[in-house]
């Protein structure tokens, strides 16, 4: 599930939020970051959406 949302806040630095569920090798995934510009929210979720990723696929190679 991927979602673009625009909210109000108090701070022209943020307010543009993305965020992404995913259903990847167990459990799921999910980021949601709030910047300036959807790009900015995106490129940031991505980011830890891989982290996340490369975290759980570790584990799941030192157990097998």
């Amino acid at each position: 599930m991927f979602f673009y949302k625009m909210e109000n806040t108090g701070t022209p630095d943020t307010g543009m939020i993305v965020g992404v569920r995913l259903r990847a090798l167990a459990p799921w995934l999910f980021a949601e970051e709030s910047h300036e510009t959807f790009r900015e929210s995106l490129v940031k979720v991505v980011s830890q959406l891989k982290a996340q990723f490369l975290k759980r696929n570790s584990e799941i190679i030192n157990h097998v």
